[in-house]
C-alpha cells in the first residue's frame, strides 16, 4: 500500500492537477460564511454586528502587477503590499450584509477611529479604499454630496469589505461553534 507520506503526496499532487485543469484555486472548493461586527469605544454602546449575504472568493496569487499598482497609487502602504506578495492569498469580498440588530443605532464623530477621521479629510476622491497595515483588512469607502437647501453635507457609505487570508488557513480549524465566536456580539 506505501507509506502514508506517500499516498498524502500523490493525493496532494492529483488534486493539484485537477485544479490546475479546471483552473481553480482551493478557494473555490469551500463556501464562506462571513460576519462582521463593529465595536465602539465607548463600551456602553452595543457592538453592531452584520451576516454577509454573499462572501465572493478570489484568489490574488496572479495579482502581482495590481498589487503593486495599487502601492504606487497611494491605495495601500507597500509594507502591507510586499506581506501579500510573499503570500498565497485569497482575498474575501463581502459586498451585501445586513444588520443582526433590530434596533436603530448611529455612529457618532466620537466613535470612529483615527484612521477613518484621515479619510474624511481628503476631499481629493470620490472613493476611498482604506487599511491598516498591521491587519488584512481594506474597507471600501463611496462618498456622497447631498444637497441640503441650506448646505451641502458629505455622506460615507461602507459600501463593500475586503479581508485578505493566507490560502494555508482556509485548512486550519478553531474551537468552538460560530455561535461562541459571536457571543460578545451579538445583540440582546
Amino acid at each position: 500500500m506505501g507509506d502514508p507520506n506517500s499516498r498524502k503526496k500523490q493525493t496532494m499532487n492529483r488534486l493539484r492537477a485537477q485544479l490546475r485543469k479546471k483552473k481553480e484555486s482551493l478557494a473555490d472548493q469551500f463556501d464562506f460564511k462571513m460576519y462582521i461586527a463593529f465595536v465602539f469605544k465607548d463600551k456602553k454602546k452595543k457592538s453592531a454586528l452584520f451576516e454577509v449575504a454573499e462572501v465572493v472568493p478570489v484568489m490574488t496569487n496572479n495579482y502581482e502587477e495590481n498589487i503593486l499598482k495599487g502601492v504606487r497609487d497611494c491605495s495601500y502602504s507597500l509594507e502591507s503590499s510586499l506581506e501579500l506578495l510573499q503570500k498565497d492569498v485569497v482575498q474575501l469580498h463581502a459586498p451585501r450584509y445586513q444588520s443582526m440588530r433590530r434596533a436603530k443605532f448611529e455612529f457618532h464623530h466620537g466613535d470612529y477611529e483615527k484612521q477613518f477621521l484621515h479619510a474624511l479629510s481628503r476631499k481629493d476622491k470620490a472613493g476611498i479604499v482604506m487599511n491598516n497595515p498591521s491587519q488584512s483588512l481594506f474597507l471600501f469607502i463611496d462618498r456622497q454630496h447631498l444637497q441640503t437647501p441650506k448646505n451641502k453635507a458629505t455622506v460615507f457609505k461602507l459600501c463593500s469589505i475586503c479581508l485578505y487570508l493566507p490560502q494555508d488557513q482556509l485548512t486550519q480549524w478553531g474551537v468552538g461553534s460560530i455561535e461562541d465566536h459571536l457571543h460578545p456580539y451579538m445583540p440582546d
